[in-house]
């Protein structure tokens, strides 16, 4: 498919998702939940409008001129972190787990932020009075146990392998801060979620119900497609800092060219990817809200997911 038409259905799908979003705007009273599902959704849209004004060929719309220049870093960026504002939307949104448990992973996210402020503090030296400080790190130390006792209730009446995610929690506090540092304050890596979105998006339903010419013994192998997504973070990673392959693509799309536009169609086909999850299930979501879409709109929603994990499987097939 050409770059023209990918930027299209671009466009076509951010106008699917702005339908969704003026509907959910009237609707009044959301729990915390359902209003943080509507925030992050809206936030997906924005970071769609601000790859759009970068992109080749699409219209500036400050200056209703084309792009001419070639800031392939930005790109990447907001592509890599897309991907990421869907996967905490899927972890505090989206996962099968009761409240209690939502509860617990957004008390681990604050603590992980009163963390990320404290060092902060000291690292950059912020003229900040002794009496913040303190106060922040009280905050932080009652929130950790807080967390402590949830997490101890909550594993004594669940005996799942599932909650082993949670068990560091019980390690000493030097443990459990350096973890939390490195898990970045969530208990669910890319790969599980990852997986997750597409054992979801397969479903019951057969692929050849969405892609036409399709062989009937067509299959997806998930390891395989895991393996590719990874593989798409560190390439994004690569272009978003300043590293000698950013470099060396950037010098030949500025220099040379490439008439198929092979990294542009990437970073449109990865976001419409999960922009497209996001619709289904803001649907699914707030079904009980009138949050309609027509067969039309969700049969290109559908058809433009599982193509491009189509694609990714078979990696010798140009993406663009």
């Amino acid at each position: 498919m050409q770059y023209s038409q990918q930027l299209n259905n671009f466009k076509y799908l951010i106008s699917i998702a702005k339908k969704i979003h003026t509907l959910l705007d009237k609707n009044n009273n959301l729990s915390h939940r359902y209003e943080l599902a509507h925030q992050l959704f809206n936030r997906l849209i924005g970071q769609c409008e601000s790859i759009i004004k970068l992109l080749p060929l699409a219209e500036n719309f400050s200056t209703t001129e084309t792009n001419s220049y070639y800031d392939l870093a930005s790109i990447a960026s907001l592509a890599r972190n897309f991907a990421e504002t869907y996967e905490m939307y899927y972890y505090l949104i989206l996962d099968n787990i009761d409240d209690k448990e939502r509860e617990l992973r957004n008390s681990l996210l604050r603590l992980h932020m009163k963390s990320e402020m404290l060092e902060i503090y000291k690292t950059l030296g912020y003229n900040t009075n002794e009496n913040e400080l303190e106060y922040c790190k009280q905050e932080r130390n009652k929130l950790r146990e807080e967390i402590k006792n949830n997490y101890l209730q909550l594993s004594a009446s669940q005996v799942s392998e599932k909650f082993k995610i949670y068990s560091f929690i019980e390690k000493s506090n030097d443990e459990f801060y350096r973890e939390l540092k490195n898990k970045k304050g969530r208990c669910l890596n890319s790969k599980v979620i990852t997986e997750a979105i597409i054992k979801n998006l397969l479903g019951d339903e057969p692929i050849t119900n969405y892609i036409d010419d399709l062989e009937e013994n067509t299959t997806l192998n998930i390891e395989i497609l895991l393996k590719r997504f990874d593989g798409l973070k560190t390439y994004f990673s690569n272009h978003t800092h300043t590293s000698t392959l950013s470099l060396s693509e950037i010098l030949y799309e500025t220099e040379i060219g490439d008439d198929s536009r092979h990294f542009y169609s990437l970073s449109i086909r990865h976001t419409m990817f999960y922009l497209g999850v996001a619709i289904c299930d803001i649907v699914e979501l707030f079904k009980g809200y009138n949050i309609d879409m027509n067969n039309q709109d969700m049969n290109f929603v559908v058809k433009n997911m599982l193509q491009y994990i189509l694609d990714l499987q078979v990696i010798s097939r140009k993406l663009g």
